[in-house]
């Protein structure tokens, strides 16, 4: 994604937030929830820091290095066997929201509307307002890089069935290969089943036609259902399974795009009650 300037693109993504935000009929202006005022400077990091732009630039440029690495040792192995010897086609497993679509005009829109997030209000935003939902910086030129290499993409969202024709209008106007993305059977585009947000019956259905080289997402359910912010979960616990079960995962096979706006991370807190009873605090 290019920009001309830090200004053109802040610009930007205030004007097409401006313009969701009239397109849903939500009234501007009122004053936003606690939760939003919290989350403002989260918002404006993601929409206007080139911080946020570098470290989404740097993971889809690393994961698109090592997959590569790892394909082609593959293939030199699978060379050496038989046709019907050889493994699965490749394949990777990616999230879409704020790890493909940047949906932070929606940010914007509950910031102004003095409104926290409901499902109902995410999913018109979805449909209406498709066209202003952009691409995750790096995310079209990395999934170009996969399928290029013959790696097919498989996206797997908890957005809802309903959502299935935006989602594709939103990916293609981003100019993101849609072909087969209509048909749930190819398993290219797997949306959220029966209301269950969790992934893993999902991804084994990638698994049992594909072999993964990655994964990618912004919330660590989208790698494993153990993060998910079930009630027996903790932020120590998530944490604790970060370092020590999965450490060797990161950065090798799964890939993780920067999202402080919204998230398991968040749910557990507020399920907690008085998250700042979770700050660290200096001793001296």
């Amino acid at each position: 994604m290019k920009f001309s300037s830090r200004f053109s693109r802040t610009a930007g993504v205030f004007l097409l937030a401006l313009l969701s935000c009239t397109a849903l009929g939500w009234q501007r202006f009122t004053p936003p929830t606690e939760l939003q005022r919290g989350l403002l400077y989260a918002d404006l990091w993601m929409q206007t820091s080139a911080e946020y732009v570098a470290c989404c630039l740097q993971t889809y440029h690393l994961a698109g290095d090592i997959i590569e690495q790892d394909l082609r040792q593959e293939r030199a192995a699978d060379a050496s066997v038989p046709p019907d010897k050889r493994g699965l086609p490749p394949a990777i497993i990616m999230d879409l929201d704020e790890t493909v679509l940047d949906n932070s005009t929606f940010q914007t829109c509950l910031f102004e509307s003095g409104q926290d997030y409901s499902d109902d209000l995410y999913n018109k935003f979805v449909s209406d307002c498709r066209s202003t939902i952009r691409l995750v910086p790096g995310a079209r030129d990395f999934i170009d890089r996969m399928e290029a290499l013959g790696i097919t993409v498989s996206y797997i969202t908890n957005r809802e069935e309903v959502l299935r024709q935006a989602t594709i209008d939103s990916l293609a106007l981003g100019g993101v290969n849609v072909k087969g993305l209509e048909d749930p059977a190819n398993l290219r585009l797997l949306t959220q089943r029966h209301g269950e947000p969790i992934k893993k019956p999902r991804r084994d259905l990638v698994r049992a036609k594909y072999h993964v080289l990655a994964y990618f997402g912004d919330q660590l359910g989208d790698f494993s259902d153990e993060f998910a912010a079930t009630n027996g979960n903790t932020a120590a616990a998530r944490v604790d399974l970060a370092v020590n079960k999965y450490r060797q995962l990161w950065g090798t096979r799964w890939f993780v795009l920067p999202n402080p706006v919204y998230g398991q991370w968040q749910v557990v807190l507020l399920r907690a009650g008085n998250p700042q009873q979770f700050l660290r605090r200096a001793k001296p």
